[in-house]
């Protein structure tokens, strides 16, 4: 086991220039990496080899049905992804302050940004672009277990905070539950809107 921050603080959006914008998922951020042909499954401040699960059992237990999830498909996944390379996602199955419906809880794993890991085991040049997550796997396919972020809006300009103000009214409509906001990605790049904090809606705070 190793004590390590792995994924960066996420800045919250200014009116700036975007592409694509998904929905920000009240999760726990969790990464999974194939380095050397072990699978190293990363939370916030450890990076936990699979052989090592049952020995840290008491971490993954703060991901409420990882570990089980892990005896499931850990040996899968480890095969499924590609040597250096890796995947951050939000782990559903730890229900934070937004309540999602069962059909969203469903995959536990939506995939929201891949990298590259270092042999210091940094994540570098992370993507956030979802056309390109596949190639984090040998076989160029999302792995059925799993699933991406869901897509909002693509767009050529970058939103002002108004358009997004509007396409939360109408996103939040659509898909009949709460949210708790989106992730704005361009080049590589991510900020982030957010507008139920504590399960409450609030205005955007830039």
């Amino acid at each position: 086991m190793i004590k390590k921050k792995l994924y960066p603080h996420t800045e919250r959006i200014k009116e700036n220039n975007t592409v694509q914008i998904t929905e920000k998922m009240d999760g726990s951020n969790i990464g999974f990496f194939n380095k050397d042909g072990e699978l190293l499954v990363c939370t916030r401040n450890y990076i936990i080899s699979l052989d090592e699960i049952e020995k840290q059992k008491n971490i993954l237990q703060g991901y409420k049905g990882l570990y089980e999830w892990l005896q499931e498909y850990g040996e899968v996944l480890k095969k499924e992804i590609y040597v250096g390379s890796g995947i951050f996602c939000e782990w559903m199955g730890t229900n934070g302050h937004v309540k999602y419906p069962q059909e969203v809880r469903y995959n536990k794993v939506y995939i929201f940004a891949k990298a590259r890991i270092t042999d210091n085991y940094e994540g570098e040049k992370i993507i956030y672009d979802i056309n390109l997550f596949k190639y984090a796997f040998n076989s160029k396919t999302i792995p059925a277990y799993m699933d991406i972020v869901p897509v909002v809006w693509e767009a050529e300009q970058y939103p002002t905070v108004s358009n997004l103000d509007e396409l939360y009214q109408s996103y939040s409509k659509d898909v009949s539950r709460n949210v708790e906001g989106f992730v704005v990605s361009f080049n590589d790049r991510i900020e982030k809107y957010v507008r139920m904090k504590n399960g409450k809606l609030e205005k955007h705070h830039q």
